[in-house]
């Protein structure tokens, strides 16, 4: 319990006995109609003060049931971006649980455990546990980017005002993800063929500005206000596709005389999306380290470092 709750209960339990001697020594005849009244318009007031701290006990029981020793992460962004992609790669390494991975989900949210065996995985984590860390992914599958704090479970994120998410993930991409006309999503080839038919650099636009619509600084506020605290140390940009950007500048499709390389290009578009998540961090003295990394979401070697950095105390 904070200062500030106990601090308000000593206060009010102050007032309500000041109130009762007074009664009493004030109205000795009628002190039992004087306490009635008095509790008539304390009880409310009491209440009103009182209900913030029984949800923060609450909020501090129901967590005293949660395995706090799991590294947790959430996974945001645009459907299509490749986040289902990346949790796939990024885990596709020797794991020490061979149980169903997939545990409870929501409407909004699938929710996945790991257990990864860090000594031949990722070699800049504290070797704890034997070298195996628990890892749980949320990967936050509805459309309006509000859903994602109005449904995250309490299991996985742990109540409001005490919670446990130890990193999150904005997922985007310069490429978006299209079907062909038998509803079949296109291959790698046929989108680059899509996006060299005509101007490609549009398309590109096009597809950051649903990005920066969908992780809007609203967003950003409300979510860091929901999900924050002393337990989450670490946010991740992560600029998937970035193959494909590579291929069409080696292929002559677009031309980036004002940029050294692919990645340099991508971290330029999303700017304003990397600068918003870099102020939401360092708010109301939040001290969150934050990494920006561009990535072929299908490449281990690409993922690799993203859980290293993530994983590394």
């Amino acid at each position: 319990m904070s200062i500030k709750s106990i601090g308000v209960i000593i206060i009010f339990a102050v007032i309500v006995i000041s109130v009762g001697c007074w009664i009493i020594v004030t109205f000795p005849d009628n002190a039992e109609a004087a306490m009635a009244l008095a509790l008539f318009i304390l009880t409310p007031i009491g209440v009103c003060l009182l209900t913030p701290i029984r949800d923060e006990i609450n909020s501090r029981v129901n967590n005293l049931f949660i395995n706090k020793s799991i590294y947790r992460i959430l996974i945001f962004g645009r459907p299509g971006s490749g986040k289902t992609t990346f949790r796939k790669t990024a885990f596709i390494f020797k794991v020490y649980k061979t149980s169903n991975s997939q545990i409870k989900s929501t409407e909004y949210f699938d929710i996945f455990h790991y257990g990864i065996n860090v000594e031949t995985n990722v070699e800049t984590i504290d070797k704890k546990n034997n070298n195996n860390v628990d890892v749980e992914i949320a990967d936050y599958k509805g459309q309006k980017p509000n859903q994602v704090i109005t449904d995250i479970p309490q299991y996985f994120a742990g109540s409001k005002g005490s919670r446990l998410v130890n990193a999150i993930i904005f997922i985007v991409d310069l490429v978006p993800r299209r079907t062909d006309e038998h509803g079949k999503f296109l291959e790698d080839e046929a989108l680059l063929q899509w996006l060299s038919d005509g101007d490609g650099i549009s398309k590109i636009d096009s597809r950051v500005r649903e990005h920066e619509s969908y992780i809007g600084d609203g967003l950003l506020q409300i979510l860091f206000n929901e999900l924050y605290s002393n337990n989450l140390q670490k946010v991740v940009f992560l600029i998937n596709k970035i193959d494909l950007i590579e291929k069409l500048i080696d292929n002559g499709h677009i031309a980036l005389p004002n940029f050294c390389n692919a990645q340099e290009y991508a971290i330029f578009r999303f700017e304003t999306i990397i600068n918003n998540i870099s102020e939401a961090c360092f708010q109301q003295n939040r001290n969150i380290n934050t990494k920006v990394f561009c990535v072929n979401g299908n490449s281990a070697d690409d993922i690799r470092p993203v859980i290293s950095y993530l994983l590394s105390r």
